[in-house]
């Protein structure tokens, strides 16, 4: 019943005058659903008012304070009420990664509020705000994110889809980034002056050549090297915390199927055989129960 009259304290469909001049009427009972007790009827509320340039700031703010992402994110995303102001401070005030990914991923995002976000240090934050076209990076905040980004692959994808990075960075880019994607960096408008040259992608990994140096040492010692097994890489991104859906739909994109399967194989508890038959079986049904 609380999340009907949510739905009709909206006004969804009225005119704006209309609208505006029931929201005068009921703000006190708008503000009491906006701190309703069951999540449901909040959630109401902030999806029905979420765009609305015109809604009402305290309920706004309120919803946009929330402790679940379900009923905080479509305001945080979306709402045109929350200005620069309001959203740093929510920053400021420490944030969850999952309020500042849906801040990171608002239709237009100001320089100064992308430099918060970015000095924030959430990585989930940065990798929506890469991904967001409409987000205006300044250099020094870019600057900010590319000396991090070495140690934190869910950023390499979306710093190399950007298309505006400036050229003075591609070098720095494509030196640490999987050779796949310094491929079609250097491919780009933005190719490097310098001649910088991605790993060879045809030759295939160092098992397949001649020499066994790679092969030699400890897991860690061929990672300091540059060079793991699928296995040993798909393990450590697990422990520490890393191996995300983002990052295994790019290892997939870019040919890296060895890794994905032994990705999925760590994510399900599945031994990595099961996990190859059920890839190779071509079964859309296996393939999502997996999933």
């Amino acid at each position: 019943m609380r999340c009907a009259l949510a739905r009709k304290l909206v006004g969804a469909g009225l005119p704006d005058d209309e609208r505006r001049s029931m929201w005068r009427m009921t703000f006190t009972m708008l503000e009491a659903l906006a701190t309703d007790t069951v999540v449901r009827v909040r959630r109401t509320i902030s999806d029905a008012i979420q765009r609305f340039v015109d809604a009402p700031r305290p309920v706004i703010l309120t919803l946009a304070k929330d402790d679940f992402p379900d009923v905080a994110t479509p305001v945080l995303r979306c709402s045109p009420v929350l200005t620069d102001d309001d959203l740093i401070e929510l920053v400021d005030r420490g944030a969850p990664d999952w309020a500042q990914a849906a801040i990171a991923d608002r239709p237009t995002v100001s320089p100064a509020l992308a430099e918060k976000l970015a000095a924030s240090g959430s990585v989930p934050a940065v990798a929506s705000l890469l991904n967001n076209r409409g987000a205006r990076i300044g250099e020094a905040t870019l600057e900010r994110i590319i000396e991090r980004a070495p140690r934190i692959e869910a950023w390499h994808a979306p710093l190399v889809n950007r298309p505006d990075i400036p050229k003075g960075f591609v070098d720095r880019i494509a030196s640490f980034v999987a050779a796949p994607l310094a491929a079609v960096l250097l491919r780009g408008p933005r190719r490097s002056a310098k001649g910088f040259q991605p790993p060879s992608v045809s030759k295939g990994p160092p098992r397949m050549q001649k020499s066994t140096d790679w092969a030699r040492g400890t897991s860690a010692e061929r990672s300091a090297r540059g060079w793991e097994s699928p296995a040993e890489r798909a393990r450590r991104l697990y422990a520490s915390n890393q191996l995300t859906e983002e990052l295994v739909a790019m290892a997939l994109d870019s040919g890296q199927r060895d890794f994905a399967v032994e990705a999925l194989s760590i994510k399900s508890g599945l031994g990595g055989d099961a996990v190859r038959r059920i890839v190779e079986s071509r079964s859309a049904r296996s393939v999502t129960a997996l999933c």
